[in-house]
This record gives structure tokens, C-alpha cells and sequence, in this order.
């Protein structure tokens, strides 16, 4: 796994590393900010209390079916 900042896999490279065992998901999450819709898919380096890895960030839905302007869905993917 390769979490140099120069170079950030997509989406889909992320769940070819799952798929090989390189990177587990470990949990969703919410937080404060702003997710445009063009943007669906954004993955950001990750370095903290869980371990290394990656997090997904994507917009955050409510049960209205609505985007919420002022949440985004956090998914960790973490180093095996």
C-alpha cells in the first residue's frame, strides 16, 4: 500500500486493494463539511488513531432522500 500524498489511488484501485487483503474497511462516519455532487467519490490519505490508509469521502443523504449541505459520509479504509 502506498500512502504517498503524490499519489492517491481512485475508488476502484481501493477496492482492488480490499479485495487483496492489502486494506480493510473499517467503519462510516460523518463530519462537518461540504461534499459537491459532481465530486461523488473523493479519497484523501489517512494517518491517524485507527492506523494508515485511505478515507472516501461522499455525500451524506438524508431520510428524505435529500444532500445534506452541510454533512459528508467518511468511509475508513485501513492498512492490514
Amino acid at each position: 500500500m502506498n500512502t504517498n500524498t503524490s499519489t492517491k489511488p481512485n475508488y476502484s484501485e481501493i477496492e482492488k486493494m480490499v479485495e487483496n487483503g492489502e486494506l480493510r474497511e473499517h467503519h462510516t462516519a460523518s463530519r462537518y463539511g461540504y461534499c459537491k455532487k459532481a465530486r461523488f467519490l473523493k479519497v484523501e490519505n489517512y494517518k491517524g488513531r485507527f492506523g494508515k490508509g485511505y478515507i472516501v469521502v461522499t455525500p451524506f443523504w438524508t431520510s428524505q432522500g435529500k444532500k445534506s449541505t452541510t454533512y459528508e459520509c467518511i468511509t475508513y479504509y485501513i492498512a492490514i
